[in-house]
């Protein structure tokens, strides 16, 4: 798995605010290629992989040093998160082994991803906030 970073720009300022971490396949296939492999099975682990994926390609390219203020982006699956107190440690692991701040990372629910749950999805908000990280609906 592999990622591009998409720049989001803040026009009042017109800078860069955030790259958004987009998954693309190993030989840089497009997202479909990747996410139209995903079930049931492999949910949880596609889902914590990519988030680790992300912040250590983000890091190789520099947005974890502490000259850089630009945020990353991380597209989250929220039916793959069982417990989000037990969910966000790998992501909470590799952003500190990478030294990617926590307060940088803003996670967003991912596009196709249908809610099952509402409260669900509030409890896992009320966890990521809890850790500092910003969230995108």
């Amino acid at each position: 798995m592999s990622m591009a970073f998409q720049p989001i720009v803040d026009n009042a300022k017109h800078q860069i605010y955030a790259y958004e971490a987009l998954v693309r396949g190993p030989k840089e296939e497009p997202a479909g290629f990747i996410l139209n492999q995903i079930n049931d099975r492999n949910r949880y682990f596609f889902d914590q992989a990519a988030r680790v994926t992300a912040i250590r390609l983000a890091a190789e390219l520099g947005l974890s040093s502490s000259d850089c203020q630009t945020m990353l982006s991380i597209n989250f699956m929220p039916n793959a998160i069982y417990n989000p107190k037990t969910c966000i440690r790998a992501t909470i692991e590799a952003a500190k082994l990478y030294h990617f701040d926590l307060n940088r990372l803003i996670f967003e629910v991912a596009e196709a991803e249908k809610i099952v749950d509402r409260n669900h999805l509030m409890n896992i908000i009320d966890v990521y906030r809890y850790h500092g990280f910003t969230i995108a609906l």
